[in-house]
């Protein structure tokens, strides 16, 4: 028996020059867990705040190394929830107090490359085949996709 939430969020980047970026941010999550009564033993959840800080270095143009760090603060959450049915009845009442927070890592390496052709195809036409290149440019996964769809389409 859960209820509905809310999630607030705010972050921000801040540019020092052209190869480094300092990211922040901070969260609010609220709960679905109505009350001590209704907390499950396996879900002893409790609103929580996320302080969030992190960096990207770009030493090159293809190479991006991003790093960072969340605290995540739970408040309290108190227990007090039968847990015995006439199917389980051993199984009995669970009363206490939850104590909770989390500390998150995470680094990523990203390297974007150079392709001459991404992609070359001919068309037959009335005076003789079409054929489209696309000149050297910048591709990683994201974009890739995208820029064949595009020149598909053409």
């Amino acid at each position: 028996d859960f209820k509905d939430t809310w999630r607030f969020a705010l972050g921000a980047n801040y540019k020092l020059n052209d190869e480094w970026m300092l990211k922040g941010g901070i969260a609010y999550d609220q709960t679905p867990v109505k009350g001590a009564s209704t907390r499950l033993v396996s879900l002893p959840d409790n609103d929580r705040t996320w302080f969030s800080v992190g960096a990207q270095w770009k030493p090159s143009k293809t190479l991006t190394l991003d790093a960072g760090a969340t605290y995540l603060y739970v408040k309290d959450a108190s227990i007090d929830n039968n847990q015995g049915t006439v199917a389980a009845p051993l199984r009995g009442r669970v009363t206490g107090t939850y104590e909770d927070s989390a500390w998150i890592f995470g680094a990523q390496a990203s390297m974007s490359f150079y392709v001459q052709h991404v992609f070359c195809f001919s068309i037959p036409g009335p005076s003789g085949d079409f054929f489209v290149n696309l000149p050297e440019i910048p591709v990683d996964r994201r974009s890739c996709c995208s820029i064949i769809q595009t020149f598909v389409l053409v």
